[in-house]
């Protein structure tokens, strides 16, 4: 059997580089929050269309996370709320408009002009995921991208930016509306990490979570459809692992470091089994395709239709992990660099009350783990007690919902 490669991995050699970037990075935010500022005094709130909603995600890139399964409920099920996409992806804009949906570049003509008129921006990352400095004056609505295990923002990378960066982010932050979270444990996390009173907070649930548990219309678009396709073929009468780790800033502590997978592709074998294996979009890495039980998901796809389909998931310190409780099934923690990352990241909650769920420090403990969840699921009780301390509703509906908590809020400032 052919070795499997490796091929990509970005390095780390390059650090002048990478901080001429990061500066220039922090001068292009810069700019773009001044002129934010300035179409805010402009075109205050009330000189905005409270029906038109602009939503993006990640920096502008792809079409996923809450900000996506907000936008597909309330283009499909609220018509008096006229919805639309912005993304720098062009396939991304075509496909939506295709399908029906409004979408455009968020610097095109069209896209500038929703920007100004719109009276909500909604986001998943920042106000960059759609057009920030024509978004000034909007009531921007957070709806985040995971609850925070690790910290987050202030509490974690924000407070080594360079300085424009730190105050174009503290002045974006400090207009930022509501804020969703999934319970009423997390608004001390999040009002630490962003800076920002707990009355901007509000318990609504994410609306990715829909796709968690039901499938959503719509939701292939963003989503790697031959990752898809196998795992609804396999799931039907085999076992479905996925592997989801978390991104490392250093190459060398990175989770394709430390896989074994030419080991994993002798277990998946054994166990007649297939593997999800989908890294962080920041991590660069290729998997030779000659184990037809090892899939390589696309690192920019929506994972959440997937995970449907999975019957142990693989993770670390990801807020996947929280979210899959919801499906109530095995999860394997890898946190092989455990005191690492505690000592550099730093967590919110004691990493050892929030999993449940068998550990491994290495990788051939890591699939002796995977085999007894596949085996014997003997954490039914615990996974039920951080659900409920993570989650007011574990149900469906969460889109719905988190629409009618924003509208309250929103009408009540």
């Amino acid at each position: 059997m052919a070795p499997l490669r490796l091929s990509g991995l970005r390095s780390s050699a390059l650090p002048c580089l990478a901080s001429a970037r990061s500066w220039a990075s922090s001068v292009s935010l810069t700019v773009r929050a001044a002129t934010h500022l300035l179409v805010e005094r402009a075109l205050p709130a009330g000189r905005r269309d409270s029906t038109r909603w602009v939503f993006g995600t990640r920096g502008g890139e792809g079409f996923v996370d809450n900000a996506k399964y907000l936008f597909l409920h309330v283009a499909n099920e609220r018509p008096e709320i006229r919805a639309v996409w912005l993304s720098k992806d062009k396939a991304t804009v075509a496909t939506l408009r295709a399908r029906g949906y409004e979408a455009f570049l968020p610097t095109s003509p069209t896209g500038m002009y929703n920007s100004l008129r719109a009276g909500v921006v909604v986001v998943s990352h920042g106000v960059a995921d759609v057009n920030l400095a024509c978004s000034g004056g909007a009531d921007i609505v957070q709806l985040w991208h995971g609850i925070p295990l690790k910290s987050i923002a202030w509490d974690a990378e924000l407070s080594d930016r360079p300085a424009p960066e730190r105050l174009a982010r503290a002045s974006l932050l400090d207009r930022t509306d509501v804020v969703s979270i999934t319970a009423s444990t997390l608004v001390e996390p999040f009002s630490s990490g962003f800076r920002i009173d707990s009355d901007r907070l509000v318990v609504s649930g994410y609306p990715r979570l829909d796709a968690l548990l039901d499938p959503v219309d719509d939701e292939d678009i963003g989503v790697d459809a031959a990752a898809a396709l196998e795992a609804r073929r396999t799931g039907a009468d085999r076992p479905v692992i996925g592997f989801l780790p978390t991104f490392r800033d250093s190459a060398a502590d990175r989770a394709s470091t430390v896989y074994d997978f030419e080991a994993l592709a002798a277990f998946l074998a054994e166990r007649d089994a297939l593997a999800l294996v989908k890294f962080h979009p920041n991590e660069s890495v290729e998997l030779d395709r000659e184990h037809p039980r090892l899939v390589q998901v696309d690192p920019e796809t929506d994972p959440y239709p997937l995970l449907r389909y999975v019957d142990v998931l693989v993770t670390d310190y990801s807020s996947v992990a929280f979210d899959f409780l919801l499906l109530d099934r095995p999860i394997v923690y890898f946190p092989y660099d455990l005191s690492t990352y505690r000592e550099e990241r730093g967590f919110y909650f004691d990493y050892e009350s929030v999993t449940p769920g068998l550990r491994a420090t290495d990788f051939e403990g890591l699939l002796d783990a995977v085999g007894t969840a596949l085996d014997d699921d003997a954490y039914t009780a615990r996974r039920r007690a951080v659900r409920e301390r993570f989650f007011d509703r574990v149900d469906s509906g969460h889109a719905e919902r988190a629409y009618r908590a924003i509208v309250a809020h929103l009408d009540g400032q």
